[in-house]
């Protein structure tokens, strides 16, 4: 089980990367405009990002799910 907190200090909130590690598969939940973060972290864990979720639609989360 992959759980982690990208705080966005800027912005006052945060994102999070989830997953399982055994699948090889994970989820960013809320994810900031700039996407390079999670993708480093992602190649890094050694997990494949397959699933943008978004728990409202805000100006600080739109968003890298594009």
């Amino acid at each position: 089980m992959i759980f982690r907190q990208i705080p966005h200090d800027d912005l006052g909130c945060a994102s999070y990367l989830i997953g399982d590690d055994d699948a090889g598969v994970a989820a960013v939940v809320d994810p900031k405009f700039e996407i390079d973060e999670y993708l480093e972290l992602a190649r890094y864990i050694g997990v494949s990002i397959e699933h943008i979720l978004e728990t409202h639609n805000h100006a600080d989360h739109v968003s890298g799910h594009g």
